[in-house]
């Protein structure tokens, strides 16, 4: 899924048209990865999760946390900063 409305800005600027679709593709479908996914889009939806994982409270059962963290969080860096955050 692609959304418009986001290519004209990054044409203005200058952005290269495959960075722009990569962009594009990653706003369109943050809250629902693919099998396989870009390391672009692998830190955006981690940050992502960092946020709403405060916003929504989930942060009482630690077990659950602990699951959440290994399924959701894919890149070392990640994963860490959720442990470090959540867990310590």
């Amino acid at each position: 899924m692609k959304d418009p409305n986001c290519q004209g800005d990054f044409r203005k600027i200058g952005v290269q048209k495959e960075m722009i679709d990569e962009i594009c593709d990653i706003i369109g479908h943050h809250h629902s990865p693919r099998e396989e996914e870009t390391l672009n889009f692998q830190i955006l939806y981690e940050a992502d999760w960092m946020v709403n994982l405060e916003e929504e409270g989930n942060l009482k059962d630690r077990k659950e946390l602990e699951e959440w963290i290994e399924k959701a969080f894919k890149t070392v860096t990640g994963k860490h900063l959720a442990e470090e955050r959540y867990l310590a």
